[in-house]
């Protein structure tokens, strides 16, 4: 298969800028690693914690969702930022365009975009693989093993379920502190 841009074939000439649609294909062709029965056992043992993140996110900037109307709890870009933000989870694999791409990629095709703003919301099936792309992105090493035993570049290899494991335990484990820390700065507002 052949990708053209501006009549060059992709790999004859070095691309200076990032082709964010040959990204975004290669980002979403390859992530069928995330529907395979370890990753789907991976969300089921992080469920509960999954359903309070979804519940402390999900609607709370409601007000800013003008136009989304519906009567199921959704999460806006937005919500999904804070959430990133409230648990640090940016670094030099996750930046901030790895965070949106994250969120933009689990949104599904709607049918009627025209009359409905149900396009830029997630709903919790599409948050769950918004948290697997995070996952993805972060790249972080397993559960139970050191850091340092992985060479830089290595740990985009490990297996996405070890990815998500590690992910949500980090964010598990901070996650009554970070909600602390969200009540009392909407306290002071």
């Amino acid at each position: 298969m052949k990708i053209l841009k501006n009549g060059e074939i992709l790999g004859k000439k070095r691309i200076k800028q990032t082709d964010i649609f040959v990204l975004i294909i290669l980002c979403y062709s390859n992530f069928f690693r995330y529907w395979t029965q370890q990753c789907d056992e991976m969300m089921k043992r992080y469920l509960n914690f999954l359903k309070s993140l979804w519940n402390e996110y999900a609607d709370s900037r409601k007000m800013e969702k003008i136009g989304v109307n519906t009567s199921q709890k959704t999460m806006g870009l937005v919500e999904f930022r804070d959430m990133a933000n409230d648990f640090n989870l940016k670094d030099t694999n996750l930046t901030e365009r790895e965070v949106v791409m994250s969120f933009n990629l689990a949104l599904m095709t709607e049918i009627d975009e025209i009359t409905s703003d149900r396009y830029m919301v997630l709903s919790f099936v599409e948050f769950l693989e918004s948290i697997a792309r995070l996952a993805e992105f972060k790249s972080r090493t397993p559960v139970g093993e050191r850091e340092e035993a992985y060479i830089p570049g290595e740990t985009l290899e490990i297996r996405l379920e070890y990815k998500i494991e590690s992910l949500l335990e980090l964010m598990n484990m901070s996650f009554e502190s970070v909600i602390k820390e969200r009540k009392r700065r909407s306290a002071l507002m």
